[in-house]
C-alpha cells in the first residue's frame, strides 16, 4: 500500500495526490509515467484509488505559494483488501486500519517557483 498525501494542502484533511493497493509483496518497484488507468507490473489487480481531484491515478504538486510537505506512506499489510478500483483514501484507511505489519513514511518538500515576467 503507498499514500503520496500533501497535509499542507489548503482543503480540510490535505490533499492525497496518488493511492496504490493490493500490491503484491513480489512488487519490488513501479514504472515512471503510469497510465492512469493500470500499474503494469499489477495491472490484474487494478490498484489505483481516487486521489483528491477524484480521479485515478497521481497528481504532482502544484502548491499556491511557498513550501509544502509531502509525505510518501508505506504499508505492509496482512491481507489483500476486499476493494473494488477506485476506492477513495478514506474508505482504504478505515479498511486497512487492522490489517497493518509495518509502516514507513518519506517527507519531502516542494515549492512553486514564482514565474518571470517580461519587462515591456
Amino acid at each position: 500500500m503507498l499514500i503520496l498525501h500533501d497535509p499542507d494542502a489548503p482543503l480540510k484533511d490535505g490533499f492525497t495526490h496518488g493511492l496504490l493497493y493490493n500490491i503484491p509483496p513480489n512488487v519490488r518497484s513501479l514504472n515512471e509515467n503510469t497510465s492512469k488507468e493500470d500499474v503494469p507490473e499489477i495491472a490484474e489487480h487494478r490498484v489505483q484509488g481516487r486521489n483528491s481531484e477524484g480521479t485515478l491515478g497521481y497528481t504532482g504538486p502544484c502548491p499556491p505559494s511557498g513550501v509544502q510537505r509531502y509525505f510518501a506512506r508505506f504499508y505492509a499489510l496482512r491481507t489483500m483488501l476486499a476493494l473494488p478500483p477506485g476506492a477513495d483514501t478514506k474508505r482504504v484507511q478505515r479498511t486497512m486500519e487492522h490489517e497493518i505489519i509495518e509502516e514507513a513514511e518519506l517527507m519531502g518538500t516542494y515549492e512553486k517557483k514564482a514565474s518571470a515576467r517580461i519587462a515591456s
